[in-house]
């Protein structure tokens, strides 16, 4: 985050694709009026993913890549599409990120009002339904805020969820933003998620 040199800032993990309008609608009158007015303002970009399809095998990169949709009309085509997933459970093609390993963690996010969202609008969250949501945002950036990640975090879990306690305790509030999201590109899990997947429930 040191490295920032703008005076606003995304965060996003590196495995997600964000949609084609994302830096436009950041940058439309209203959303930089609003992020002016209050320096303690958190967009939430929704965040969604591809259903694992087990008929892609072997060449499953290629599949997603074609797949991966860019705009919200490519979201709302691929909740009709379905895709067979390990158990051969068939499920929508797209959804919300983490619906079924860490649903808490984004449903906050109001999915439904999303897709009636006007793009470049900004919807209220006036409450977390859940202490480990961690939603993707944008916002300002100066020498003071937002708090820097602690350094000591290594490997895997927690870090966005802590960070996102530490804006709400100094007072950030949270708006979700129409006609943008971003999208988590399936891959292999990393070694850090495996040994992350292997503690006791309770350890996580």
């Amino acid at each position: 985050m040191s490295a920032v040199q703008t005076s606003h800032m995304m965060y996003v993990d590196m495995d997600f694709w964000v949609s084609t309008e994302l830096y436009d609608l950041l940058l439309t009158q209203h959303v930089r009026q609003q992020l002016a007015h209050d320096p303690k303002l958190a967009v939430v970009i929704p965040a969604f993913q591809l259903s694992p399809d087990t008929n892609c095998q072997p060449n499953c990169t290629a599949v997603y890549k074609d797949r991966m949709p860019s705009t919200p009309s490519d979201i709302q085509n691929l909740q009709h599409v379905t895709a067979t997933t390990r158990g051969n459970k068939t499920l929508p093609a797209v959804g919300m990120f983490e619906i079924h390993t860490n649903p808490t963690g984004h449903n906050t996010t109001n999915y439904n009002a999303w897709f009636r969202q006007t793009p470049g609008s900004l919807l209220s969250i006036p409450c977390f339904h859940s202490g480990v949501y961690e939603p993707y945002v944008a916002l300002r950036y100066c020498e003071q805020l937002p708090p820097r990640f602690p350094e000591q975090f290594t490997g895997y879990g927690k870090n966005k969820i802590s960070w996102i306690w530490h804006l709400r305790r100094l007072g950030y509030v949270f708006q979700q933003l129409g006609g943008a999201f971003v999208v988590h590109f399936p891959h292999e899990h990393s070694k850090s998620k495996q040994r992350w997947s292997r503690l006791p429930k309770g350890l996580d």
